[in-house]
């Protein structure tokens, strides 16, 4: 012991936990017991009923904190070769399900899918005996199941406001961050059919920005919009509008009585002299303005905070021409 206390050894000794006595009557049953004489609760008295109700006190869950939380699968974005393939997936699920069931007698079978290609094997003698009768009622039949198809369609088809407003939100973008830009140089817009595209296009788009028309000056169009409708208008500027149509008659005599072989004429009808992004936007609604003078088309940007694309217009140079 004496080496013990030099060193400043103590006797761990064990704790002993105090507990208390077991009561006549747990809490938890206390409101249902009737008091006794002495006006105390007891195990040995009589249970008060008049507390009793159909009634259960359902305890709210504790959430267990030792377990790991399982993260959230991030959302993936299928392509659409693996979009098909999943479609295809499931609906062959869901006709296996069918077949199961006919099988263990759960549904019925449907009938025989009769058609003018395959009468003579479905129907057999039957379609030799009255031929008249059974083509009639094939028919029907093929009628019957054109109808049904296009019930089915109409049914899963959006109403027309609904419908409206989706295509709307598809072109319009609304979540993106930015909006994209294109600025274009048109060379002549005296086709009204040209000036009807662009601005027709535009509107279905949904796209915002204008077409400033100032002839014997320049003719500038502007587009902002979401990168899908800006994608389509580009498309239509670019390629799909024959800005030479007027002029295939007037060539072909040229060519006549020219002789000599040129090089191809550089086409400069419609040409991209900017394409990029902002973060917000400079038109509030797709406007076609016509003016006489380039004081005033100048003005008519400046109104609107888009001076500099008549600036660039203005410092524009094909590179095509230093080739």
């Amino acid at each position: 012991e004496e080496p013990q206390a030099e060193l400043g050894v103590r006797k761990i000794e064990p704790k002993i936990m105090r507990r208390e006595p077991i009561p006549d009557v747990e809490w938890w049953d206390m409101p249902f017991l009737k008091e006794d004489m002495n006006g105390q609760k007891r195990a040995y008295t009589e249970v008060n009923v008049e507390k009793i109700t159909p009634y259960v006190e359902h305890p709210i869950p504790i959430k267990i904190t030792t377990e790991k939380e399982v993260a959230e699968a991030a959302m993936m974005h299928l392509t659409p070769k693996e979009r098909k393939k999943l479609r295809r997936l499931k609906r062959q699920e869901r006709t296996q399900e069918i077949r199961d069931k006919i099988r263990m007698g759960i549904l019925q079978p449907p009938p025989p899918k009769v058609k003018m290609a395959n009468l003579m094997r479905v129907l057999g003698d039957e379609a030799i005996a009255d031929p008249s009768t059974v083509e009639r009622k094939v028919r029907q039949q093929v009628e019957q199941r054109r109808k049904e198809h296009e019930q089915r369609n109409e049914a899963r088809k959006l109403p027309a406001e609904e419908r409206k407003a989706k295509k709307k939100q598809k072109w319009l973008a609304e979540g993106e961050p930015t909006t994209q830009v294109l600025v274009f140089k048109i060379k002549d817009l005296a086709n009204k059919r040209h000036l009807f595209k662009i601005d027709m296009n535009a509107q279905q788009f949904h796209l915002t920005g204008c077409c400033v028309a100032c002839p014997g000056v320049a003719n500038i169009v502007i587009v902002e919009g979401g990168p899908r409708a800006v994608k389509r208008y580009k498309k239509l500027m670019i390629r799909r509008i024959k800005w030479t149509e007027d002029q295939k008659d007037d060539d072909d005599d040229d060519d006549d009585d020219e002789e000599e072989v040129t090089a191809p004429k550089l086409q400069d009808h419609c040409v991209l002299i900017w394409e990029g992004v902002v973060k917000t936007r400079n038109f509030k609604n797709w406007k076609v303005l016509h003016t006489k003078s380039e004081q005033e088309a100048r003005k008519t940007l400046v109104d609107r905070g888009a001076e500099h694309y008549w600036e660039m217009l203005a410092r524009f140079r094909d590179q095509r021409l230093d080739v």
